[in-house]
């Protein structure tokens, strides 16, 4: 928190907190959906810190916009954080729940015979939640309904991916593909580049039994256009050989740039199941 009062000083802004969504249920109980809202934070508890942030960032800016929109100029002191106090109202409470984050718990329908999986989640906590997320899509009593499953993954920066990759091992992937793609569009900072190499090295020290390829530019291109065409009859050749399954699970998560590059390359983007 000192850091965050530091910098508010330093550029002259106002430093608020958000109160916990407990705090803003004992205020908003009692209204029309919030019993719904709260079954979307149990079924993603992850999500329950970004729908606190957004219905504060809203509170807040209601409270705000009729002194702003007036010309009334804010005199600067140094500051300390205060505590928002958050009453949503109904309509902000339909906002929430109507509201689609494109490349967070996203599942798109390439066709009946393909489907993909997006989360943005690169850290442990969230890997946690994207995997609860996943396997519920994968579970079938039949052996002969079970999917291919494969997961696309990537981590950038400096980020250390292994006890992502150990809860992500757990789903019992049937191949896994380590992304290195930086030929898209996106923008990239110099310091948010793939890191492959470390992906492989983490890998194997789980002693996985997956087998684990590589997908490198043009061939991550090649792999996407391959799943778009592909019609669940014809035989499909990858690195880890022919799949005989008729349905295929992709999960793509670990950066936020892998997510990017699979909607932009799925040309899906707001495309919802």
């Amino acid at each position: 928190m000192e850091v965050f009062i530091g910098r508010a000083n330093a550029v002259k802004c106002s430093l608020y907190i958000a109160p916990t969504f407990d705090v803003i249920e004992s205020e908003a109980r009692g209204l029309k959906n919030w019993e719904l809202l709260k079954q979307r934070v149990a079924d993603a508890p992850i999500r329950e810190k970004n729908i606190t942030l957004a219905l504060s960032v809203v509170s807040l800016w209601h409270s705000e916009k009729d002194r702003i929109s007036a010309g009334v100029k804010t005199s600067y002191k140094s500051i300390s954080a205060k505590t928002l106090s958050v009453t949503p109202t109904e309509t902000q409470i339909e906002g929430v729940l109507s509201a689609q984050v494109v490349g967070r718990f996203q599942k798109i329908n390439v066709s009946e015979n393909v489907h993909f999986f997006i989360d943005c989640a690169h850290t442990v906590e969230s890997m946690k939640c994207c995997s609860k997320w996943f396997r519920t899509f994968n579970e079938s009593s039949k052996p002969d309904e079970q999917p291919y499953k494969i997961l696309l993954f990537t981590v950038t920066g400096g980020r250390n991916p292994f006890k992502m990759l150990s809860i992500l091992e757990k789903l019992n992937f049937d191949a896994v593909y380590f992304v290195n793609y930086v030929s898209g569009d996106l923008k990239r900072l110099p310091n948010k580049t793939p890191q492959l190499s470390t992906c492989v090295e983490q890998w194997q020290k789980l002693n996985s039994s997956t087998p684990f390829y590589e997908l490198t530019n043009e061939n991550f291109v090649q792999f996407i256009s391959k799943m778009q065409a592909w019609d669940g009859e014809s035989t499909l050749h990858f690195s880890c050989g022919v799949v005989s399954a008729k349905k295929i699970n992709v999960l793509a998560v670990g950066s936020v740039y892998l997510v990017g590059d699979v909607l932009k390359l799925l040309n899906q983007t707001l495309k919802w199941s």
